[in-house]
């Protein structure tokens, strides 16, 4: 299934590749294709379950102010169950807008903008719990990449970026078969993101769902380990030792 290369007592193993009748090259960057895997294809949220839960925390932790909430992290819990229920659950794998974008060097588009360019084109898409730059989508590779082809087009790259060989290269040397419409489309837009209804100025209010919610506090996260304070601290002395030693000769006693 694999390969191996040897150089001296040094052994390097290798991903296997496509065969050739089978199409061994990217369409998209001109590489082989490597075998990779498995993974599960499968749904990994259950619909159903996933909105019993957004009722039940909804339920548990109502938005009036003072009154007790069951669990702390509701506004967190709801938003990650909000961003599952709007998944396209047949869809396995995602894309990082950001990482796509960083292969080619060029702007990162709006997510707005790049899911309204998907939905003109006549395909679905959605975000993914993941992380927040990540999408699902029934669009093909192709239609990806040609969308980034025509964002690059408006937004161009720098030239310096553009080294002979490199992907990047190979990828924006091919034209674009589908021009993508960047109009911005309301259906790409997720119902939590939504304006709900009106405020009292009659502006639009926004949907009360943190998708992401924010670290508690700044620089929040695991804390470096524990240093003893040299100021504070005296080094062990032969003195010490022998105090020690005595106290310990009396508690004998």
């Amino acid at each position: 299934m694999g390969s191996y290369e040897t150089s001296g007592k040094s052994v390097k193993f290798k991903n296997p590749s496509f065969p050739k009748d089978l199409g061994s090259t990217c369409q998209i960057c001109d590489s082989k294709f490597h075998v990779g895997g498995p993974f599960y294809s499968g749904r990994i949220h259950n619909p159903d379950f996933v909105s019993k839960m957004i009722a039940y925390v909804k339920e548990t932790c109502p938005p009036a102010e003072g009154v007790d909430k069951k669990f702390g992290t509701h506004v967190r819990m709801l938003g990650m169950l909000t961003v599952i229920s709007e998944e396209l659950h047949d869809i396995a794998l995602f894309y990082g807008l950001d990482a796509i974008c960083q292969a080619l060097h060029c702007v990162v588009p709006q997510m707005k903008v790049f899911f309204s360019a998907v939905v003109n084109a006549g395909y679905k898409i959605s975000g993914s719990h993941c992380n927040p730059t990540a999408f699902k989508t029934d669009a093909p590779n192709s239609v990806v990449w040609d969308i980034l082809r025509s964002w690059i087009k408006k937004n161009p790259v720098s030239q310096k970026r553009l080294v002979a060989g490199a992907v990047a290269t190979k990828i924006l040397a091919k034209e674009p078969i589908l021009a993508a419409n960047f109009t911005f489309n309301q259906s790409a837009i997720p119902k939590s993101k939504k304006s709900d209804g009106k405020n009292e100025t009659g502006d639009a209010k926004k949907a009360h769902v943190v998708r992401f919610a924010p670290n508690p506090t700044k620089n929040w996260g695991p804390k470096s380990k524990a240093k003893p304070n040299s100021g504070q601290l005296k080094p062990f002395s032969g003195k010490d030792t022998a105090i020690i030693g005595e106290k310990r000769h009396r508690e004998d006693e």
